[in-house]
């Protein structure tokens, strides 16, 4: 009887393994039928491109396409508000509901649009390259960066493309417009300025020196000086000058020009 018993045992769990199967497989399939009749629009979405279609908003769409356009995504970084009114009755009008059709969506929603900026240190290492390109060259690291323009732009690869013509340099300052591309595509324009120092050893005057009088080689000295934000035309060696006169008063520490 004890060996009768144990020969039955497998056959009752081959019923049950195939009865759970079964039910298993039952549910699978009903879970899949529902998710193709129901559609679930988010509170809040996140999109990459100028465009925002169902996709982007919906965290199950069913059977529905989900490239129909919804509408035009904000500006990078900007923010969106929709009616979700506005949105199924879009849908609507590029899908037919069957009347077992489920949807969930909130009474609003929000569409956020991804940005991205531009790393300071680049615009700063692009602006230092085009001043020792363009300029005196020999400057030091630049200081108070500062940049003007609209600094969000769309997600993608940024690209940097200085305005031909655009670099200045006065006193000190050193500036340039810059074009940003975003895929190769320009999305907006940046102005870039900063302090480059640059310094030299310069001719200054020992002693006060009247108009006329003959400079000695002990009336100079040499100093060394930011000349990016000096007078121009200083003079930057004291050699030649001795035995000349002074073309003016030049007062003790003075820099010296070359017309002096």
């Amino acid at each position: 009887m004890h060996n009768t018993e144990i020969k039955k045992q497998p056959h009752f769990l081959t019923i049950l393994i195939l009865g759970l199967s079964m039910l298993i497989f039952c549910n699978v399939s009903a879970a899949g039928e529902t998710c193709r009749r129901c559609l679930v629009i988010q509170q809040n979405s996140k999109v990459d491109s100028d465009i925002v279609t169902l996709a982007d908003i919906s965290a199950q769409s069913g059977d529905i396409d989900g490239s129909i356009r919804i509408c035009t995504a904000p500006g990078p970084g900007r923010s969106k508000k929709l009616s979700g009114q506005s949105v199924i009755a879009i849908i609507r009008s590029q899908h037919t509901f069957s009347p077992d059709f489920s949807v969930s969506i909130p009474e609003y929603l929000t569409v956020q649009r991804r940005s991205q900026t531009v790393p300071e240190s680049e615009l700063e290492a692009l602006l230092y390259m085009q001043a020792n390109e363009n300029g005196v060259r020999d400057y030091e690291p630049l200081r108070d960066l500062k940049i003007r323009g609209n600094k969000l732009f769309p997600t993608g690869e940024l690209g940097l493309e200085p305005v031909s013509g655009s670099y200045k340099e006065k006193k000190g300052k050193v500036e340039i417009k810059v074009i940003v591309t975003v895929d190769l595509k320009p999305m907006g324009k940046l102005h870039i300025s900063a302090m480059a120092d640059r310094y030299a050893m310069v001719a200054c005057a020992t002693r006060e020196i009247s108009r006329g009088e003959i400079l000695q080689k002990d009336d100079i000295m040499m100093k060394r000086v930011n000349v990016a934000q000096a007078p121009s035309g200083l003079l930057l060696s004291g050699d030649h000058t001795e035995g000349k006169a002074a073309t003016r008063r030049i007062l003790e520490g003075a820099l010296l020009k070359k017309r002096d």
